[in-house]
């Protein structure tokens, strides 16, 4: 998704343009490249999200509408959610639920791979997602999940195929530091079986993400 960001307000402005980036957005130099416009009013020809505490009357062109003077974590939780919509037409948990429908009605492994940053941090969390974005293939989707985590989703992908993934991920993250200081991740990867909807694998995950915190692993494999 290629977003075109004008806001006058620099700190809005840098903090619109971060909260793009880790939704798995651009953002672009030239409204002619942008599929989308971010703003305080409402573009000719562009889907707009409006930067406004006033919603206008005709809103045929307007995707959302976003307060200004609000944290990154607020414009992180929108932009996900519009790109997901915009992109894929579905939040992440129905997008991997239409990934498991498919996986077990076409017969192909589906794994799904959670990466938790221990010491959260925007910048950190930003450099792991780019760093995430050069392993994946272009079949895998990301998705930034609670602020903390990314979840990668692996169609054609064995539980050993995604074990190695991770691992990759996990070798290349200690090369990324922001400042001083390098992420702590802990990674927790399934394959998806036909008894777990998309909510009870991520708790699954998650819970396993925590075990593997607590007895000191990187990675743990379920």
């Amino acid at each position: 998704m290629k977003v075109y960001v004008e806001f006058p307000d620099r700190d809005i402005f840098e903090k619109l343009c971060s909260a793009i980036f880790l939704s798995g957005g651009v953002v672009v130099a030239r409204e002619i490249d942008a599929d989308l416009f971010v703003g305080e009013k409402v573009h000719p020809f562009l889907s707009t999200i409006l930067v406004s505490n006033n919603v206008p009357e005709d809103l045929s062109s307007v995707v959302d509408v976003l307060l200004p003077v609000q944290s990154l974590q607020y414009y992180l939780k929108k932009f996900n959610l519009i790109f997901c919509y915009f992109t894929y037409g579905a939040n992440l948990e129905d997008f991997l639920n239409e990934e498991i429908y498919k996986s077990h009605r076409y017969g192909f492994p589906l794994c799904v791979l959670l990466l938790r940053l221990v010491n959260s941090d925007t910048h950190l969390l930003q450099r792991l997602y780019c760093t995430l974005k050069n392993q994946a293939r272009e079949s895998d989707k990301l998705f930034v999940y609670d602020n903390a985590s990314i979840v990668a989703i692996l169609p054609y992908t064995t539980l050993e195929g995604a074990k190695i993934f991770a691992r990759r991920v996990l070798r290349r993250s200690k090369t990324i530091n922001w400042i001083g200081k390098n992420p702590e991740i802990v990674a927790s990867v399934t394959q998806v079986t036909a008894d777990l909807d998309a909510s009870e694998t991520l708790s699954k995950l998650e819970e396993f993400a925590k075990k593997a915190l607590e007895s000191g692993q990187r990675l743990i494999a379920i």
